[in-house]
């Protein structure tokens, strides 16, 4: 049950995700990025862009995922698939800021009564990263519980960067301030 609200969640991520990432890959090569000569880029970026309007506008798979979390078993299945995720995760201290971030998140969402009329509108895409977020970050902590040390840097991080924002200003204790964990992110 809990794939009726996962399911359009993740084409809105996807579509919104590829956008972003294949324009700021554009962005990092300058000239070079934005000329199909001599990069892959403009055409991956096209696809995304035509992608995000093929698998259905933000605004309506965003409405289908709210639409499937408002209906009580589907909601039920959903934050039931998260809880069971974060299990295990409170005597670890290595996890204990994304299990902050994904115990804030899911009090948000459990206490949130309408996703529709207005208040589902304004808040449409925030609803929809927050659901995104929790579910994804109760993931990496699952599995960091069954024994990926990676798992670990990869709720961290993800934590770390829904906090600050993608450009903002980085933790200084976190996890993108030290050398050594940004190496072995990237030998992954």
């Amino acid at each position: 049950a809990a794939g009726e609200v996962l399911t359009p969640l993740l084409k809105y991520i996807s579509t919104v995700h590829s956008t972003w990432i294949t324009h700021e890959a554009m962005m990092l090569h300058g000239g070079n990025g934005i000329l199909g000569d001599f990069s892959c880029l403009p055409r991956l970026h096209n696809d995304a862009i035509i992608n995000e309007t093929w698998e259905g506008t933000h605004q309506i798979i965003g409405e289908h995922t709210l639409k499937a979390y408002a209906r009580p078993r589907i909601r039920a299945a959903f934050l039931e698939l998260v809880e069971q995720n974060l299990r295990g995760a409170t005597d670890r201290s290595e996890l204990s800021q994304p299990l902050a971030f994904a115990q804030e998140k899911l009090n948000l969402l459990r206490d949130l009564r309408g996703t529709g009329g207005v208040y589902g509108e304004v808040n449409r895409s925030a609803l929809c990263d927050g659901l995104y977020d929790l579910f994804v970050v109760s993931e990496w902590i699952a599995e960091s519980v069954a024994g990926n040390e990676m798992a670990t840097l990869f709720a961290r991080g993800h934590a770390e960067i829904v906090r600050r924002g993608r450009s903002g200003i980085t933790d200084p204790e976190g996890i993108f301030n030290d050398v050594d964990i940004l190496r072995r992110i990237v030998d992954y």
